[in-house]
């Protein structure tokens, strides 16, 4: 099951929500990286773990990169499903 971009970066976006509610995703931009949105490498590890509880599906330790933003992270969903 392919699941669409769109779709991809929603759940990244809910779940960069609940892993640090102070950031104001309508102003941020979605090539913005994990590490200049303040997440630190455990904000970065609940922030996997909210992703996989979503989808079911688990993102491999040190696929993503400190430097990816909501779009690469959304990228990677959406080509691996």
């Amino acid at each position: 099951m392919t699941l669409p971009l769109e779709d991809a970066r929603q759940i990244v976006l809910d779940a960069l929500g609940q892993v640090a509610p102070e950031i104001d995703a309508s102003t941020m931009s979605f090539t913005t990286s994990l590490s200049d949105l303040d997440l630190d490498s455990m904000d970065q590890l609940d922030l996997l773990a909210v992703i996989e509880a979503r989808t079911g599906r688990a993102v491999p330790d040190g696929v993503v990169r400190p430097h990816w933003g909501v779009d690469a992270l959304a990228g990677y969903l959406a080509n691996d499903s």
